[in-house]
């Protein structure tokens, strides 16, 4: 007799059944968790961008406190959030899709048209400047246009020339007027070119002309053309329309000016989470181009984050009224060759930062007659400096004899590191040159919102 298991009548298609049936159940029901998962995550998102236009600061400070605030967000904490948000002013009529694009498209063309106009009027006052007896030149305290957000940039080169040919011309020194009889260092001074605007843009100059562009900042549609490339956060896109301004009519490249410039004018915190993002999508985006580089020497390293304005980027802001100038970076790319040494590019933009923040005007890349190539022009009152910033060891006696000639026997030098400093220092002095020194090993350790008029730029004054 032969023991064993009695097939069941079926030949085992009941239990194939079975399992079948249950592996389905699962599969549906799984399909179904993740569908459910995927709507409650989209409802969150939406939510989210609700809280943002409602009431986007207290979503900024709770997001500064706890990042995943809202990700974890019950109904109930919706609830409450909502119930004190303020109220959006609503409207007595409802405005279809189609006629708020062309009511964008009207104010689009009106604000070109008001800025042809205002660069007409522009040119009928240099002509009227013209005629008169004495010109003078404020190239950094400007007092801005009612609305400077289409403001034309006024032709302080023609303004130069005109000064010039009336022998009348002034030293353009935050806009007051030289009547005291010049030293000789003061003389040598009025010889150095002045730091000027770019031909079609501003003079970035320090940063609180920026910043008085930006106040009351009314941020522009954007075009239905790029309408896939921008946030519909009106709050993100708001201060995405600062930095491409920002980029586009002052030409700043540095991450970091952008952050502290737009952080200033809407008087909240720089560096948060919600602004470095917001910045950072307009790469992410095809907006912008951005770039960061880490210097390193020994022991000492740096990072910084360059951007500047893509093909797309460049298109838009024209849309919008903003003429772009070339960007302080494309400007390295173009006469310094900043991508074949990133290292001397990005020291270079760092030692700009640190000046700016201290509240020297900063002009990079100055033009310069001889056989002097300084990287940079900085002003601050009285004070006037072609820099060069080296990042090499090399002994180069006959650059800072060139660089001296410019500027009445005077060197002004930034180093990566503070021996380098130190012992081109030694170097100069043992030359018979005069001058000033900083390396960006010391400038650094200040903390961005610690920084003021009132921090010594130079580690070494020798004058």
């Amino acid at each position: 007799m032969t023991w064993g298991t009695t097939p069941p009548p079926d030949g085992g298609n009941t239990a194939l059944v079975r399992d079948r049936m249950f592996s389905d159940m699962l599969a549906t029901e799984r399909k179904l968790r993740e569908s459910s998962m995927d709507i409650v995550e989209k409802l969150r998102k939406i939510l989210y961008d609700v809280a943002s236009r409602l009431d986007g600061q207290r979503v900024q400070d709770m997001q500064r406190n706890d990042p995943a605030a809202f990700l974890v967000f019950t109904p109930d904490q919706w609830k409450d959030f909502f119930a004190r948000a303020p109220i959006a002013p609503t409207y007595s009529r409802s405005v279809e899709g189609s006629e708020i694009e062309r009511l964008t498209n009207d104010l689009a063309k009106a604000q070109q048209e008001i800025s042809n106009l205002r660069g007409q009027i522009i040119s009928l006052r240099a002509a009227n400047t013209a005629a008169a007896p004495a010109v003078i030149i404020d190239a950094v305290a400007r007092t801005p246009e009612p609305d400077p957000v289409f403001q034309p940039r006024q032709d302080y080169r023609q303004q130069a020339a005109q000064a010039k040919s009336t022998g009348k011309a002034q030293q353009l020194s935050g806009g007051q007027s030289a009547q005291k009889p010049k030293t000789k260092q003061q003389s040598v001074q009025a010889q150095m070119p002045i730091s000027r605007p770019s031909p079609n843009g501003k003079a970035a100059g320090t940063y609180i002309d920026i910043v008085r562009d930006l106040l009351n900042w009314r941020a522009p549609a954007c075009p239905s053309i790029y309408k896939h490339q921008a946030t519909t956060d009106t709050l993100r896109w708001r201060r995405q329309s600062m930095a491409l301004y920002i980029m586009a009519v002052y030409g700043l490249s540095n991450k970091i000016e952008l952050d502290y410039i737009i952080a200033r004018a809407e008087s909240v915190k720089s560096n948060t989470s919600a602004l470095r993002t917001a910045i950072s999508e307009l790469a992410n985006n095809n907006l912008a181009i951005d770039l960061t580089h880490m210097v390193k020497s020994g022991e000492f390293s740096t990072s910084l984050t360059l951007m500047r304005l893509s093909e797309d980027g460049h298109s838009l802001c024209k849309m919008l009224g903003w003429q772009p100038i070339e960007s302080e970076w494309g400007r390295l790319i173009r006469t310094h060759e900043a991508d074949q040494y990133p290292d001397h590019t990005f020291s270079l933009m760092v030692f700009a930062l640190q000046s700016r923040l201290r509240e020297w005007h900063v002009d990079l890349v100055p033009e310069v007659s001889g056989s002097a190539k300084p990287d940079a022009l900085i002003q601050k009152g009285s004070e006037s400096y072609y820099v060069e910033v080296e990042t090499g060891n090399r002994d180069k006696p006959d650059k800072w004899r060139n660089l001296a000639g410019t500027q009445g026997g005077k060197v002004a030098i930034c180093t990566v590191l503070a021996d380098q400093r130190k012992q081109l220092v030694s170097d100069c002095k043992n030359m018979g040159l005069q001058g000033v020194a900083v390396d960006l090993e010391s400038i650094v350790k200040a903390k961005l919102d610690t920084i003021g008029p009132d921090l010594q730029l130079w580690n070494d004054v020798w004058l």
